[in-house]
């Protein structure tokens, strides 16, 4: 899977200067899954240069996770999770990176409307037990 290979490439990376940071942003994200896992990890993913960079090691880590912790049948495999906060504002373009991301990646992306802040958000996740949806959502345009 191309995931698991984007894992491999960033564990072999021998630049001086990156390869530390890596190293420890994947560890991080590998014992948040191991303490939490596949279904309780989630990103917030606005599509930002930050928040890209991020969402491409979660997904590294996710597949190291499930390689090691699921079967290799593809239903078995819970997807990665995100969560966008819509803006009235937003670029036509970062939605269409949005919406082109999640389908791409097979992202289980849960959108909250415009006027719902960051905390709410989080607390609507615990608060509904989001890891008993089975749906994806999209950024919508």
């Amino acid at each position: 899977e191309e995931s698991l290979f984007l894992y491999q490439q960033f564990s072999s990376c021998t630049d001086a200067y990156l390869s530390p940071l890596i190293k420890d942003a994947l560890h991080t994200l590998e014992n948040a899954y191991r303490l939490y896992g596949p279904l309780n990890v989630i990103g917030s993913y606005n599509g930002g240069k930050d928040a890209v960079v991020i969402l491409h090691l979660m997904r590294a880590a996710h597949a190291k996770h499930c390689s090691e912790h699921y079967s290799s049948s593809p239903k078995s495999i819970p997807r990665p999770r995100v969560i966008y906060f819509e803006h009235e504002d937003e670029f036509l373009e970062i939605l269409t990176l949005l919406n082109e991301t999640v389908s791409k990646f097979d992202l289980d992306m849960l959108a909250f409307e415009q006027g719902i802040k960051f905390g709410e958000g989080l607390s609507e996740l615990v608060t509904k037990n989001y890891h008993n949806r089975c749906d994806a959502g999209t950024a919508s345009s």
